[in-house]
Parts: structure tokens; C-alpha cells; sequence
């Protein structure tokens, strides 16, 4: 459904001045003032689950209708996945309906999840770019053949060759809202993207597809992953694009939520999506941006879901328990987190008792480690097995530290070996970059005694 775009209107007093000075012709006609938002009836509930790293948000329109924008990444099965799992905790059990899925990009910290959501509900409507380049890894392409299978109305912003009969949506078009929706007053504004010309799978998310959600006096942006030269284009745009709550870009990297697009956005509050990573999301100079535009930032990964309620009038977060750090003081960061204080050395073993007659010196300790998979996916579970032992014999209530050295952070996993000297280490490396070896360093300690030993796994994209 191709919709016009907004154009920018003069006021009357200021067209009577420009008249008067001489610079429109007399028979040059007067636009109308900018008309009032419509009347709103109902409520509005936006849920930004916490996912983890990557966004997801659900949508419950003013007529019970659910929307879900981007879904997180991909869950083992629907009942670890937190957008089924927040669905159901809100009354919808599978094989209810939901109105629309919208991916705004298929990177799997955006649309992993969405698999689980269309396996468990009859979806009606779903909108996503579609990328088709040689370079798609084949989680997407089984996305691509779900969707296929699902039966839904899919929207597009270019025609492709392997979805028959989509509907093409273009920069300005407006969502299909269930008609209830619409007529509590409910509007949903594609602001990007412009036709797209993607060349590659990396650049996907500069693609996004973007909203802008109107309930009354209260809007909504969600933005995906599109960065600062983005941003320029739509703060250039002349209609306008206040936005009372803002989902930030790009989880708040440093490339995106530049200062002329928050000032055209206006944002009071900036939800954050995020968890651990070894990207550095989010930067101290992004979240000192929105502060910095008048917006209190809230964090998925501090405070979890966060929900946002609106009788088109007024908006009320909770968890209201925006940062009251301030991220433009010099040195301030949100992640990594400073590491924790480094513990003290343990003492110096003591001295051994001089050995009785026909007794002998137990053997030194000794540790060994191995990865379970020394080249896996990202957004998987990674374990390390210790075994500590002395001589032949195993070691057990050996105390085993670990230290898992990212790019960015080096978080810490514990733990003491069973009777078999065995202990299992694991941690759930999220979206690691892939192609970078991480190394695990192992440390244990037993009977005064300690032994080092250390292995390593290198993520790659799935």
C-alpha cells in the first residue's frame, strides 16, 4: 500500500508574511494550519523485552491486537524464547493470532527469535527488507522458507524472487493496523528505509526498517540498527518526528543516536537493549547523548522488561528506574562493567612436615582444560572441562577459577571439582565476534597447592 509522504506546511501568519513582504504572488493559495492529532481511545502497552543482546518489542494495540517488532535472537525452543515467553505471560497462548511480525532486519540479534514466534502463532502480516544476496548465511534462508510456509501477507520494500505476491511498502507508507486499531487512533509511519540498494549481508541493518508510532500526543520510534549518515537523512526530513519514547539504535554504539537526530527526535525517555556483549554496546558517548537531549535512558540489561503504557495523552514507564549516572562525565561507561577487584594471592603454602619413616610427598597438583566446541556459533553455550588430579589419582574440592578473555571484557566462571576431579565451566557467549579466538584461562587451587592450564574457541556466524 503506497502512501504519500508528509510535506511541510507555512503557517498562516507566517505565508500572511511573506504576502505582505512581496514574496508569494497574491493568487498563491494558503495551506491550512497543521491539524490536531485524531482522538485516541483505549491504551497502548509497548513491552521492550529484555532479550538479551538484540531488541524485541511487543505491541498491544488499543483493541487487544499484538504486533511484534523484532524478536531477539534465536532460542533453543519457544519455551526459552522471552517474546513467546512474555506472550504467553500476557494471556496469548500458542496458536493464537498476532496481527503483524516486523523484522527490521534479519541479523539474528533482530530476528533469530521470530522463527519460535511463527512456529507458535498464527501470524497475519509480516514485513521485513528481504534480502536475497549470495553472501546469506542459511539461518536466514530458514527464515525465508518459514515465512514462505507461514501463509501470511508479506510486505516488502523491493519485489523478490522467491515471495509471490507481496505487497511492496515504501518510505511514508503507513502499517496495516487492524481496523479497530485505526479507529482508536492508532498510527504507524514507515519512516525508513528509501528504496534499498543493499550490496552485502554486513550492511543489512543500515536497512532497517523504522516506525514511528502515534497514539494521540505520544509517539514512538524504533529504529533497528541504522547509523549516523541514516539519521542525517530523516533529521533533514521536514515533516515532524518528535518522538516521546525512543528504542535506541543500534543498542547504542557509537555510530548511531548522533546529536541532530535526537534533536529532532526529542526523546524524554530511551530504552536500551543490551546484554552482555564483546562489543562494547552500549558507549558512554551515546548514552551521554541522550542524556544530553533531555532523555532519561532505561536498560534492559539492568532492569529487564521494561513496559510502556500510553492513554494517548500522557506515557509511564516501569520499571521507572531510569540511570542516574551521569555518561558524560569524564571516564564513565555502562559496559563492559569494571572489572571486579582482583582478589589477594592466596598465602604462601606452608612448609611441608618433614616426612615420617617410609611415608612419601603426595604429587604436585595438576590441571588440565578442554573447550567443548573449539569453533562454535554465536549465541551458544561454550563449556570448559577441568579435570585436577595428583599423580593418577583424581583431586576432588579442588577450587577452579576461570577467565574468559573477549575482545572487551573478561568475565569470570567458578566452580570445585567432584570426586572424579571433573568440574564443567560454561557461559553463554551471545553474539561474540565471530573469526576472534577467545582464551580461557584456568586456575585451581587443593591442599595448599595450585596449577594453571588454559584453552581456547573461536565463534563463527551461523
Amino acid at each position: 500500500m503506497r502512501g504519500a509522504g508528509v510535506k511541510g506546511v507555512l503557517s498562516l501568519a507566517a505565508a500572511l508574511g511573506l504576502l505582505a513582504a512581496g514574496c508569494l504572488a497574491p493568487t498563491a493559495s494558503i495551506p491550512p494550519p497543521p491539524s490536531a492529532p485524531p482522538p485516541v481511545h483505549g491504551t497502548l502497552t509497548v513491552a521492550f523485552v529484555d532479550v538479551g543482546q538484540g531488541d524485541a518489542t511487543v505491541w498491544q494495540l488499543p483493541d487487544g491486537s499484538i504486533i511484534v517488532y523484532d524478536c531477539g535472537p534465536p532460542a533453543d525452543n519457544s519455551s526459552l524464547n522471552p517474546v513467546t515467553g512474555y506472550l504467553r505471560s500476557i494471556g496469548r497462548l500458542a496458536g493464537s493470532k498476532v496481527w503483524a511480525v516486523i523484522a527490521s532486519h534479519g541479523h539474528l540479534d533482530h530476528m533469530g527469535g521470530c522463527e519460535e514466534v511463527l512456529a507458535d502463532y498464527e501470524v497475519e502480516h509480516i514485513y521485513e527488507l528481504w534480502y536475497d544476496g549470495p553472501d546469506t548465511p542459511n539461518s536466514y534462508n530458514r527464515w525465508v522458507s518459514q515465512v514462505v510456509a507461514e501463509n501470511a501477507t508479506v510486505h516488502t520494500a523491493v519485489e523478490t524472487p522467491f515471495l509471490d505476491d507481496e505487497q511492496v511498502f515504501g518510505q511514508h507508507d503507513q502499517l496495516t493496523l487492524p481496523p479497530n486499531a485505526t479507529q482508536a487512533g492508532l498510527r504507524a509511519a514507515i519512516l525508513w528505509p528509501p528504496p534499498p540498494h543493499v550490496s552485502s549481508w554486513d550492511e543489512i541493518g543500515l536497512f532497517s526498517v523504522m516506525i514511528r508510532w502515534s497514539f494521540g500526543a505520544v509517539d514512538f520510534c524504533t529504529a533497528g540498527d541504522i547509523e549516523r549518515d541514516q539519521e542525517a537523512a530523516l533529521a533533514s526530513l521536514p515533516e515532524d518526528l518528535n518522538c516521546e519514547v525512543f528504542l535506541v539504535g543500534h543498542h547504542g554504539s557509537a555510530g548511531s543516536n548522533s546529536q541532530e537526530w535526537l534533536a529532532k527526535m526529542g526523546p524524554k525517555a530511551a530504552v536500551v537493549s543490551f546484554g552482555e556483549n564483546s562489543y562494547g554496546h552500549p558507549t558512554a558517548q551515546a548514552l551521554c547523548r541522550l542524556q544530553s537531549a533531555g532523555a532519561k535512558v532505561f536498560a534492559t540489561e539492568r532492569l529487564g522488561t521494561v513496559t510502556a503504557t500510553t492513554d494517548g495523552s500522557a506515557f509511564n514507564l516501569a520499571p521507572d528506574a531510569p540511570e542516574a549516572k551521569d555518561y558524560c562525565a569524564a571516564g564513565a561507561s555502562y559496559w563492559p562493567p569494571a572489572p571486579p577487584p582482583s582478589p589477594p594471592p592466596p598465602p604462601p603454602p606452608a612448609p611441608p612436615p618433614a616426612p615420617a619413616n617410609n611415608t612419601t610427598t603426595p604429587p604436585p597438583l595438576a590441571i588440565t582444560a578442554e573447550v567443548s566446541d573449539d569453533t562454535p556459533c554465536q549465541y551458544t553455550t561454550v563449556t570448559v572441562h577441568v579435570r585436577a588430579t595428583r599423580g593418577t589419582a583424581a583431586s576432588a574440592g579442588a577450587s577452579v577459577d576461570s577467565t574468559w578473555r573477549y575482545k572487551t571484557s573478561a568475565p569470570t566462571e567458578s566452580g570445585t571439582t567432584d570426586a572424579s576431579g571433573h568440574v564443567a565451566l560454561s557461559r553463554y557467549i551471545s553474539g561474540a565476534s565471530a573469526g576472534y579466538t577467545v582464551v580461557v584461562e584456568v586456575s585451581a587451587f587443593e591442599g595448599g597447592q595450585s596449577a594453571a592450564a588454559s584453552t581456547s574457541f573461536t565463534p563463527r556466524a551461523c
